[in-house]
Order: C-alpha cells, then sequence, then structure tokens
C-alpha cells in the first residue's frame, strides 16, 4: 500500500517495497502536485497487486549501457561492431544522457534526445579531420539501435518495467 504526505508545498508518495535481497525498504517520491502524486499512487498500488512493480533503481543510463557492453556486447559482438557501438555510445549518448536516472528516460524524453542529436557537430573519426557538419541520420539510427538493445535488456535484467526506446 502507498500513502501520500504533503510536504510544504509538495506531496509525496510513500510505499514500501523488498528489494533484490528481500529486505524491507521504505521509499519517497515528491510529486509537484496532488494529481500526479495520486497518480502515482494507483500506479504503484495496480503494479504491486498484479506482481509486476519492480522496485526503483538509481541507475543512471550510463551505468546500463557500460553493464550492456560488459555482458552483452562482448559476448555478441564482433570486434569491428563492438567498437563503433562504444564510440557511439561515448560520443554521443553518455555526454547527453548519460546522467539520467533510468526512471527519467521516457518515450518524450528520448525524442527530446534524438531531436537534440540532429544539432549536434559529428565528432572526428581516427584519421579524420575534424569535420564541421552534423551529426548523420544514419548514426542516428544507429544510435537508437543500440539504445532500444539495451533498454531491452535492462527490461529483462527487470530494471524497469518498459523499454521507453
Amino acid at each position: 500500500m502507498a500513502s501520500i504526505t504533503k510536504r510544504k508545498s509538495k506531496y509525496s508518495v510513500v510505499y514500501t517495497y523488498h528489494d533484490e535481497h528481500g529486505e524491507k525498504k521504505q521509499k519517497w517520491e515528491t510529486w509537484g502536485t496532488l494529481k500526479e502524486a495520486k497518480k502515482r499512487k494507483a500506479e504503484i498500488e495496480f503494479q504491486q497487486s498484479n506482481d509486476t512493480f519492480i522496485p526503483p533503481t538509481m541507475k543512471t543510463v550510463s551505468d546500463l549501457l557500460y553493464e550492456f557492453v560488459e555482458t552483452y556486447g562482448v559476448n555478441k559482438w564482433a570486434l569491428s561492431t563492438y567498437t563503433s557501438k562504444k564510440g557511439l555510445i561515448d560520443n554521443y549518448v553518455n555526454p547527453y544522457i548519460g546522467d539520467w536516472n533510468l526512471a527519467d528516460a521516457t518515450p518524450r524524453a528520448i525524442d527530446e534526445y534524438y531531436k537534440k542529436l540532429l544539432s549536434v557537430k559529428s565528432k572526428a573519426g581516427f584519421n579524420q579531420p575534424d569535420k564541421e557538419s552534423t551529426i548523420l541520420a544514419q548514426n542516428i539510427r544507429e544510435i537508437h539501435k543500440v539504445l532500444r538493445c539495451a533498454f531491452n535488456q535492462a527490461v529483462k535484467w527487470q530494471y524497469i518495467a518498459r523499454n521507453p526506446v
């Protein structure tokens, strides 16, 4: 069960859950309006009643991508694929959305990230002079493929409930 508590001008949803070690934990999530807090409370109670609730983690997108590359990429990708995907992550993903919490990665936020990428100057490659052009659409498609695959894996690892990409 969850409850809503008013704290100054904001509202907090308070609930308990069991972490991966079976220990009981309490979580406070703060929302700006009562409407948002009620929506989140209903969502938590629905997920807990259906046993689909995934406890919150403080993992960032960067942490997920590092773990994804080290466990999935090393075993599944050829060396050249590994190098190119790691370069895309290091140059175009981590500097922009790497510090996001996984819970902050919503479909809307991802769309804004793609829109922002359209105006980003491309990075110079190995033995290539500096370019003054923006990132190519095909590179954004490759970034999308990597993010989609990584977030699908995050769903399988039960870090998040659904893939925002």
